[in-house]
């Protein structure tokens, strides 16, 4: 049998390509998200179309929080404007809660922060919505940065969500609090008039999505094991802090607010909304989970009225263009529940 002879050139290019590979294989290894960017896209719903009944919604919410503005609440929206990585900690853990205290949480977050922007992006590019400001509806921007990209979905949200979902992770005895922070991100995006509600909605989706893909991995599960640590390391130099973040009382300790149960999510639900002065719009725009509306069928085909009894029915408005109901117990009524189905009680 003859002896094979690797020439020098070959030996040259298995030499660089086998370090190459090496190289991409270990970085694979150390990404969070492995789940690929169209199956995470294919969980966001499209936009509303223009000129659809949850189009004028999204406007008329906009439209009532501009005439709202004050002073403390264009501080709010600028707030969130200029929010990092690190601002949901600061938040409930004050100032000293920063990258130079906490290094790893920061390295952590950023490469979660750097992973999902693609994808955010992408969606972006795929819908094509335009700002609300950018209608010539009479919105008007109120913070310093005016993005300029597209408007569906909330980029700010979706850094929000991701980071929520991260941090309740790793501290989970304030997630109510890092859940609270992603309801402030999503109304700061409002106030400031540069995303509709709708935006928001869906980038706190994709947010949520992106960071449950993140922690199927078990490089990801570590990292927020060190984060964990990290983090209650700090709250044991810094007593302070959790006088902050009002989770806990003075003098206890870290292994204490460790032991504490999560606090579960607050749900919103529009009783009988229709006898608001603003149906439906105020719920809306308080992110309400359900909205309920009592309807009656009448002897007219395919005709349905909105009222509390069946008294009121022969005056009540009609219900046009019904788009989503679920049947009530209560006898020939049905309720109309727009936020029924959403998951994990969302903040959004």
């Amino acid at each position: 049998m003859k002896k094979r002879h690797i020439t020098p050139i070959v030996a040259f290019i298995v030499a660089a390509i086998c370090p190459a590979a090496s190289l991409l294989a270990q970085e694979q290894s150390a990404r969070f998200l492995l789940t690929a960017e169209a199956e995470i896209l294919a969980q966001i719903p499209p936009p509303p179309a223009p000129g659809s009944p949850a189009d004028m919604a999204d406007m008329e919410t906009l439209y009532q929080v501009q005439k709202s503005r004050t002073p403390e609440l264009l501080a709010r929206a600028e707030r969130v404007s200029s929010q990092d990585i690190m601002s949901p900690g600061a938040l409930v853990f004050g100032w000293e809660f920063n990258r130079q205290n906490l290094p790893r949480t920061a390295e952590i977050l950023e490469q979660a922060y750097v992973e999902h922007r693609p994808a955010v992006l992408a969606s972006k590019k795929q819908w094509g919505r335009v700002r609300p400001y950018n209608r010539g509806i009479g919105i008007t921007p109120c913070v310093e940065i005016v993005p300029k990209d597209e408007s569906y979905p909330s980029g700010h949200s979706a850094e929000s969500g991701l980071l929520a979902i991260l941090y309740s992770e790793a501290m989970p005895e304030y997630k109510n609090l890092f859940m609270e922070d992603v309801r402030e991100t999503t109304w700061g995006r409002i106030i400031a008039g540069v995303h509709y509600p709708s935006d928001t909605q869906a980038g706190c989706l994709l947010g949520f999505t992106i960071a449950k893909e993140m922690l199927k991995n078990p490089h990801t599960k570590n990292a927020i094991k060190e984060m964990r640590a990290e983090i209650l390391a700090f709250l044991e130099k810094h007593p302070e802090a959790v006088m902050i973040s009002g989770v806990r009382s003075a003098g206890a300790t870290a292994a204490e607010i460790a032991a504490r149960p999560a606090t579960k999510a607050i749900r919103m639900h529009s009783h009988n909304d229709y006898r608001q002065k603003r149906p439906f719009y105020l719920a809306y725009s308080q992110h309400a989970d359900s909205i309920e509306a009592d309807i009656y069928s009448t002897p007219v085909p395919g005709e349905l009225r909105v009222a509390h009894d069946k008294e009121e029915v022969p005056s009540a408005p009609r219900l046009t263009k019904p788009t989503s109901a679920r049947s009530s117990r209560r006898s020939g009524k049905t309720a109309d529940a727009p936020g029924a189905d959403r998951k994990n009680n969302s903040p959004c």
